[in-house]
């Protein structure tokens, strides 16, 4: 087997070869048991010139320049601020996530490894984005690559200069992080692809014939101008989308399951409508592959879909319809959500196999409070992989076009191809590799913290039932492991900031009947904190189950509270 160094060196002449075919994966390593998690790590934004107790108006760089506040920058960092992330906060995100390195299978890294350029008085230079993107890198090698846990990466609009602008490659750009994430991917990735366009695809675990597919979604993002979205042919997005689709043909001709990942999430709102029509088109015409859609940049905890109607849609720009749903990146708020969540259909009229569900975490650096996630995946009953369901029959059998004309997008097509759906694929029904649920991190005493009293990860909510989560403890095969989960939870980690809701024991020194009083309000809040840590109660992260969350979060006020304070990681900023 070459080093990747070199082989690196070989490919990149080739840059011609982007749009060709991956060549055959080599035969897989001997089965291992997975351990059914994986971690995802999004937005961490380092910044090397962060100062402790300055001005957040000046990006916590100054004390003289940006406007005064009584408010000053925390050491640890500035949560519900522009600021970036210092890098002490950096080095303890890491350093969590790098504690989950035996237990999970592979980490998701999806972009903007760079500091914002929002200091007029201290811009951003090409290579310090560069050097912000390898020392990263670095960490995220020794942390989990050289432990034989894959690490998939993603460029974000931070991550190019100026930002969001990236021309269509191969350029020095695309050749800087082929050459820079080489060492982090599998042997069996087109580094050709990686150079060319700065996206890839690489196996998870091959012996069960599970993939990841990283894309660069600044080929598509409406705020990059130096490109034309998916209009032309020739336009970096359109090349993007037709090596995708082939990617997506490859994998379910060899029985392979893929999860998508990639910065910009896939929405009218952030993408140019030709490259979001597209995306909408392989991720309902593959559905029965695409295990999840996995992104950044939005800094909010939340997640959305797209829709058949939506897709469609998107090909008749002048529709009202497709005005309605377009709204700009930093107007979207939770009542956008709540919005296109009252719109959903009524429960008899839903048909699963015409959405796909895009799921977007918490950033670490603190635009909130920072977050991290863990996610698990049923990993039962993969031995060997199981097989691809066959695709939807056409009902004109006969019909030697069956996809033209009206039936263009129908039930049975989507973008004049044959739709790949099946109600027992992994993403409608809860089986092998399906995903699970998901435990969200976070660390709400940030801006307390001091030198002295460092601020602490804890777990801020999971996604599982209770009867889940307690059927997994008494089987001995818990979904989290005991030291990553709080007593409230049955497990051992310590969360300061559940404390001070305790049902503490012992004498307080007041009254008898005050003394009563102030007991029974504590143990009201930990009842009440309990509650918060399960919040949803989902069977499982498929998308009947997250249109069944919708569905509760129109009619239910309280779960809604929650879902909302859960989307501004804490910080109360949804008030």
């Amino acid at each position: 087997m070459l080093p990747h160094a070199l082989l690196l060196l070989l490919v990149l002449p080739v840059l011609g070869l982007a749009a060709q075919e991956q060549q055959v994966l080599s035969p897989p390593p001997p089965a291992k048991q997975p351990h059914g998690r994986f971690l995802h790590l999004t937005d961490i934004h380092p910044d090397t010139h962060y100062v402790p107790y300055t001005r957040p108006s000046s990006a916590c760089h100054s004390t003289h320049f940006g406007k005064k506040s009584k408010r000053v920058a925390g050491f640890w960092g500035t949560p519900v601020s522009d600021c970036d992330s210092p890098l002490r906060l950096v080095d303890s995100a890491l350093a969590f996530a790098e504690q989950w390195a035996g237990q999970v299978d592979w980490v998701v890294w999806t972009g903007d490894s760079a500091r914002h350029d929002n200091d007029p008085q201290m811009a951003r230079t090409q290579d310090e984005i560069e050097q912000s993107n390898q020392y990263l890198t670095d960490r995220m090698k020794k942390a989990f690559w050289d432990r034989g846990v894959p690490v998939i990466p993603s460029i974000g609009n931070n991550d190019v200069w100026p930002h969001n602008v990236m021309y269509p490659g191969p350029s020095s750009t695309t050749r800087t992080y082929a050459e820079m994430w080489s060492p982090l991917l599998s042997p069996e990735t087109n580094l050709s692809t990686l150079a060319h366009g700065v996206y890839f695809s690489t196996p998870l675990l091959a012996e069960h014939k599970l993939a990841a597919i990283s894309l660069n979604t600044l080929f598509f993002y409406d705020s990059n101008k130096a490109v034309d979205g998916c209009v032309e042919q020739e336009d970096a997005g359109s090349e993007e989308m037709v090596w995708l689709e082939r990617e997506l043909e490859r994998f379910r001709k060899d029985g392979w399951r893929v999860y998508i990942t990639g910065h910009v999430p896939p929405s009218s709102r952030n993408y140019y409508a030709g490259c979001y029509r597209k995306y909408g088109e392989l991720a309902l015409r593959f559905q029965d592959i695409i295990l999840g859609h996995l992104y950044g940049h939005m800094n909010m905890d939340h997640y959305f879909w797209i829709s058949l109607d939506e897709v469609i849609a998107a090909s008749k720009p002048k529709s009202s319809k497709f005005k309605l749903h377009t709204r700009g990146a930093h107007d979207f708020d939770h009542e956008d959500l709540l919005k296109d969540f009252s719109d959903l259909p009524k429960p008899a009229k839903v048909d699963y196999a015409d959405y796909a569900v895009v799921n977007v975490p918490a950033s670490v650096v603190p635009t909130y409070f920072p977050g991290i996630r863990v996610y698990t995946y049923n990993d039962s009953g993969i031995f060997p992989p199981p097989p691809i369901e066959p695709p939807s029959a056409l009902k004109d059998k006969d019909d030697p076009n069956p996809c033209k004309g009206k039936k263009k997008n129908s039930k049975q097509c989507v973008g004049g191809k044959p739709r790949h759906t099946s109600p027992y694929a992994a993403a409608m029904l809860n089986g092998p590799f399906t995903p699970t649920g998901y435990a969200q991190y976070f660390m709400p005493d940030l801006e307390d913290a001091t030198e002295d009293v460092p601020p602490a990860w804890e777990l801020e909510y999971v996604t599982y039932s209770r009867e889940a989560w307690n059927r997994s403890l008494l089987e001995g095969r818990e979904l989290l492991p005991r030291e990553f989960v709080p007593p409230e939870l049955g497990g051992w980690m310590v969360h300061p900031s559940l404390l001070a809701a305790s049902d503490e024991e012992g004498d307080t020194g007041e009254p008898e009947e005050v003394d009563k009083k102030k007991k029974k309000k504590k143990k009201g809040k930990k009842k009440e904190r309990e509650r918060n840590l399960v919040p949803y109660e989902m069977p499982d992260l498929t998308i009947p189950s997250w249109l069944g969350l919708a569905r509760r979060l129109t009619r239910e006020k309280g779960v809604w509270r929650e879902f909302k304070r859960n989307m501004y990681v804490g910080t109360g900023e949804e008030e």
